[in-house]
């Protein structure tokens, strides 16, 4: 119960006690609509008073002024869907397929519920799910393509529900990302796992223990290179030296050969600076001898045993540089299914403390392109985190992983979040939420370093959210 009671505490510190009451009213079914529904509804009730005149397509496929309209599974279309997406395509020569955001309507009681706000072009989401779904529009001539086989500047969303699909609802396909390659957990490139520590051994031996384990990670081409920083109990240094390969660690009698035999993947370095995650992260790579960095937190323990595999596997496809686990909480509440740029005025996670079954239609389940990733268990590859001089050490404590996965994007390469990979993160065990006195001072001062460095990005909406969701509450 007191865990319980502080970690309140925190969220409410963090967050805003509004947010809170507003999620725990939902949670217990005392709001029968989500705030999005509500706001959708009063959209749509003011842009349509009155009923709607839903059109229903005469055929699947419709041709008009060189424009091939789809609409299948006895979708139905607003009456404005037709004008707007010849506008789109009368305004926008290089664009080849148009689609739009939707929700569902039940023809016997005349009700419009379940918005679907979708993002913009994301080819691996829809790889994973048909989020484009029943009904788009395609220049003719291209009515045949995969609507994964367009480049991003051929495609356009219109942020607007201008179809419906019909109720009771049919399934759509789903599936969880791409499959594992086979010979990669065996003989896939060297990873290099960056952890920074100072004392929290329990934490540190659970993580390690799970990464350790065949049983419990089956990707076996790996190194632990643990970043100490100024650790000040016994204990810390008598683990490292139980874990630890012999020759990097200073001369113990504790130290066997059988011991450096069982253990050949971890080493140790020392960081004596006072804190700083991304000075602590860019020296701990340094030393890294892999083509791959998984920076992780030592509070995060695997939950699925090819978590790693998975990771290793996103990031050896061409295009796509950076790959995120998804996290959660002890209790098994989601802390992490990706960050949205532009929360808050900044950026935050979206979709926490929700379990798996609440989630906003499958946006946390499958694997998709996100704008950015927490670094408390991100892979990189290594030739990216150089090219792009690593981390940006003026952010010491706050957004330093948003700024890499942001210089990650500049570059023309993706980031995807990828929930196969799933790890617990007992996150604020080890640093803590402390947002008083100097450290609030400094989370503000970082703040707004990074609203300077961002702000021409910061101005638009993030490609893989939608400006219907909220931008003050994490959706």
């Amino acid at each position: 119960m007191g865990n319980r009671i502080k970690r309140l505490n925190t969220y409410i510190r963090t967050f805003g006690l509004s947010y809170l009451i507003k999620r725990a009213l939902i949670k217990l079914h005392l709001l029968h609509l989500s705030r999005e529904e509500l706001n959708f509804r009063y959209w749509l009730a003011s842009k349509y008073p009155g009923k709607i005149n839903m059109l229903r397509p005469e055929k699947d496929l419709n041709e008009e002024d060189g424009i091939t309209f789809i609409a299948k599974d006895g979708s139905l279309l607003f009456p404005d869907y037709k004008e707007k997406v010849k506008k789109a395509f009368a305004e926008n020569p290089n664009i080849k397929l148009v689609y739009t955001d939707e929700d569902c309507y039940d023809e016997k009681t005349d009700i419009h519920t379940q918005p679907f706000f979708k993002p913009d072009y994301s080819p691996e989401f829809q790889k994973s799910y048909d989020y484009i779904g029943p009904v788009y529009a395609v220049r003719s001539g291209f009515k045949n393509t995969a609507l994964t086989g367009f480049r991003e500047e051929e495609v356009m969303h219109i942020p607007e529900v201008l179809f419906s699909k019909a109720f009771p609802l049919r399934g759509r396909t789903t599936s969880s990302g791409r499959r594992l390659c086979a010979d990669r957990s065996e003989s896939g490139p060297l990873l290099s796992i960056l952890i920074p520590n100072k004392d929290h051994i329990e934490d540190l031996k659970n993580c390690i223990d799970s990464l350790l384990d065949p049983a419990r990670n089956t990707y076996r081409n790996f190194e632990i290179i643990i970043i100490e920083n100024n650790s000040e109990k016994e204990e810390t240094f008598e683990y490292y030296d139980s874990i630890c390969t012999a020759e990097d660690k200073a001369p113990s009698d504790s130290v066997t050969d059988d011991t450096a035999k069982q253990h050949p993947t971890v080493r140790t370095v020392t960081y004596t600076g006072s804190f700083n995650y991304s000075r602590i992260n860019n020296f701990g790579a340094k030393e890294a001898k892999g083509e791959l960095l998984l920076l992780l937190n030592n509070d995060t323990e695997i939950i699925e045993k090819d978590s790693i595999a998975h990771l290793v596997n996103d990031v050896c496809i061409p295009g796509i540089s950076a790959a995120g686990a998804k996290l959660y909480y002890e209790d098994k509440s989601i802390q992490h299914a990706g960050i949205v740029i532009g929360i808050n005025g900044f950026a935050a996670n979206m979709l926490p403390f929700i379990s798996d079954e609440e989630n906003y239609f499958p946006y946390a389940t499958v694997r998709r392109e996100m704008s950015a990733c927490t670094a408390a268990c991100l892979m990189i590859r290594r030739d990216t985190f150089e090219k792009i001089k690593g981390f940006d050490e003026d952010l010491a404590v706050a957004l330093n992983d948003v700024d890499l996965c942001m210089k990650v994007r500049a570059l023309g390469e993706k980031i995807i979040f990828d929930p196969n990979a799933k790890l617990f993160h007992y996150e604020s065990k080890s640093r803590g939420l402390d947002m008083t006195g100097e450290s609030r001072t400094r989370f503000e001062k970082e703040i707004a370093y990074f609203k300077n460095k961002w702000t021409e990005e910061l101005e638009k909406p993030d490609p893989y959210y939608n400006r219907n969701l909220s931008l003050t509450l994490q959706d």
